[in-house]
């Protein structure tokens, strides 16, 4: 994420400001890593992670949680969210395995009409 613009950088800085992260001193960045990045951040900085959480698919695909866990839990083809062993929160996708189902599970908007 080495091109990302001083308004996005101002745009996290504050957002993370608002949450009170806490910052290294000198360089102005946050400390660790955080899970899920402050709703100041553009979707496109979500997407460019490697791996997601469902909160943060819900961002990208601009649609509530709740249609993310649903489409988790389909019978037929469901969004291939993984857990690690012994865990019961936590479920990431790859960015690689959520392109691949959106583009099996979507259309094209001029399709839309055509009654597929």
């Amino acid at each position: 994420m080495a091109d990302i613009t001083n308004a996005q950088a101002k745009r996290t800085r504050d957002a993370e400001r608002a949450m009170g992260m806490p910052r290294h001193q000198g360089d102005g960045g946050p400390i660790g890593r955080r899970q899920t990045p402050p709703l100041g951040v553009d979707s496109f900085q979500v997407f460019a992670m490697e791996y997601l959480t469902v909160d943060q698919v819900a961002r990208v695909l601009h649609v509530h949680r709740q249609r993310v866990a649903e489409w988790a839990s389909l019978e037929d083809d469901p969004m291939p969210f993984r857990i690690f062993p012994g865990m019961q929160k936590g479920a990431f996708i790859s960015r690689d395995d959520l392109i691949d189902w959106v583009d099996r599970n979507s259309i094209p908007l001029a399709e839309k009409g055509r009654g597929r």
